[in-house]
C-alpha cells in the first residue's frame, strides 16, 4: 500500500485520480492548498507527492520541500488547460466557427461565446485565417509539425486561396504539408489550378511533386 498525496486546484481531476489510485490498492490524500498539503505531509509523509506545476511555481520551494517517506519521489503535472492556453491565439473563436470540429476542445468551444457578430464576412474570414496561421506558428515552434491532407483535387478555389495565405511571407508557420491528389485531375481541379496560379505569391516556400504509381498486384493483396 502506497500513500500518495495529490496537490492541486482542479478538484474534479484530483478526485478522479484518487479514485483510480484507491482502486489499485493505494491510499490517496488530496490537498488543494499549500498549507493543507504541508499539514498532511507532516502528519503522514507520503511516498509519492504529485503537485500541480502551477501551484508549485507559486509556492516556490515551500511545497516541494514537504517531507516524504524514505525513498519517496516528487512529481509535477500540468493540466491540459494550462498546457493549451499559451497555444491559443486571439480570434480562436472565429476559427472554431469556420472549422466547427475545433469546438470539441472545451477551451476553444468556450471562446466561441465571445465572438463578436461581425456583419462583414470577409473580416470574419480574415480573422479566422489569421488565428489559424498563429496557431500553426505556435505549434510549429513547440515541435516539428506535419499536416496531411488527402484528396486535394476535391478542394475549391477558396480553400486554395486560404492555403496560399497561410504560407505567404513574412514569417509563415513552420510546418510540412503533405497532400495527395489524382494526377489526372491536375488540370481540371479548381483547387489545384488555383494553387498553381498562386505559386509566385508563396515566397521561398518550397514544393516537391512526387508521382506515386499504381501498386503491383502482389503488393495490393
Amino acid at each position: 500500500m502506497t500513500l500518495v498525496m495529490l496537490v492541486g486546484r482542479d478538484a474534479a481531476l484530483l478526485e478522479g485520480l484518487a479514485q483510480s489510485l484507491a482502486a489499485l490498492g493505494h491510499t490517496p490524500r488530496v490537498a488543494s492548498t499549500i498549507g493543507e498539503a504541508r499539514e498532511l505531509a507532516n502528519a503522514a509523509p507520503p511516498l509519492v507527492l504529485v503537485v500541480d506545476r502551477a501551484l508549485a511555481s507559486a509556492s516556490g520551494a515551500d511545497l516541494m520541500n514537504a517531507p516524504l517517506a524514505a525513498g519517496g519521489a516528487r512529481l509535477l503535472y500540468r493540466t491540459a488547460a494550462a498546457a493549451l492556453a499559451p497555444l491559443l491565439p486571439p480570434h480562436i473563436g472565429e476559427l472554431a466557427l469556420l472549422f466547427p470540429t475545433l469546438r470539441r476542445v472545451p477551451e476553444i468551444d468556450q471562446a466561441t461565446a465571445n465572438v463578436a457578430q461581425l456583419p462583414d464576412a470577409i473580416e470574419r474570414r480574415r480573422r479566422a485565417l489569421g488565428a489559424l496561421r498563429a496557431l500553426l506558428t505556435r505549434l510549429g515552434k513547440r515541435r516539428p509539425l506535419v499536416i496531411f491532407v488527402d484528396d486535394l483535387h476535391w478542394g475549391d478555389v477558396d480553400s486554395a486561396v486560404a492555403l496560399a495565405q497561410l504560407v505567404q511571407p513574412p514569417d509563415p508557420p513552420p510546418f510540412l504539408l503533405i497532400g495527395t491528389y489524382r494526377s489526372d485531375e491536375r488540370e481540371t481541379s479548381p483547387f489545384l489550378r488555383t494553387l498553381v496560379s498562386l505559386g509566385s505569391t508563396l515566397g521561398h516556400t518550397s514544393a516537391d511533386d512526387i508521382a506515386i504509381g499504381a501498386l503491383a498486384a502482389d503488393d495490393a493483396q
